[in-house]
């Protein structure tokens, strides 16, 4: 029983690195524009700590997907890697959101527009926290060198919480702080 959640949370940890990456990927102006609206990084910093971030994520991702998928014994600390990234993630928005005073902040993540909330601090803590307790037991455990009916399962469980923890913040965000935050990603926020 222990395997088999170790296995379901090092997948979950996993999508939700891959996801992340993908997201900025895809929307790469995404973060760098977020992290200049946050004012917390001097201006000349922003575009090389979002390619640090980016970097990061996808060397994390990378490494925890061969990890799993090879068994290999680097997954405990790979795991503590992750976990320590997305604490310091989880850390970061808990932090904006204490200092947004009921505006909306762009969070960063994806080219969503989603505005920092507690589902955002949920979204990169729950998986912070399954990864550090699934470090250990890593260790004890050996996972499948070959694909087996136990690591499809929890490749696909593994991916279906990661897929629902980074929709979260997306599906319960308020609509008045959806339009809020959409009009923050277009220049608009002096607006009223």
């Amino acid at each position: 029983m222990i395997a088999a959640l170790t296995a379901v949370a090092a997948c979950t940890v996993t999508g939700v690195l891959l996801l992340g990456f993908l997201e900025h990927l895809r929307a790469p102006h995404a973060l760098p524009r977020a992290l200049a609206g946050h004012g917390t990084v001097p201006l000349p910093l922003v575009r090389p700590l979002a390619a640090l971030v980016v970097a990061a994520e996808g060397l994390l991702a990378a490494a925890l997907t061969s990890a799993v998928a090879t068994g290999a014994d680097r997954l405990p600390e790979t795991l503590v890697a992750a976990g320590v990234l997305l604490a310091v993630y989880a850390t970061y928005a808990h932090r904006l959101l204490r200092n947004a005073r009921s505006r909306a902040v762009p969070c960063g993540c994806s080219g969503a527009d989603t505005a920092v909330s507690g589902w955002v601090v949920l979204r990169a803590g729950a998986p912070s926290a399954l990864a550090l307790a699934a470090a250990p037991a890593a260790a004890a455990i050996a996972l499948p060198a070959a694909p087996s009916v136990e690591f499809v399962q929890a490749a696909l469980a593994g991916a279906v919480f990661a897929v629902l923890l980074w929709a979260l913040p997306e599906a319960m965000e308020r609509p008045d702080a959806r339009e809020r935050g959409s009009r923050w990603a277009h220049g608009e926020h002096g607006r009223a």
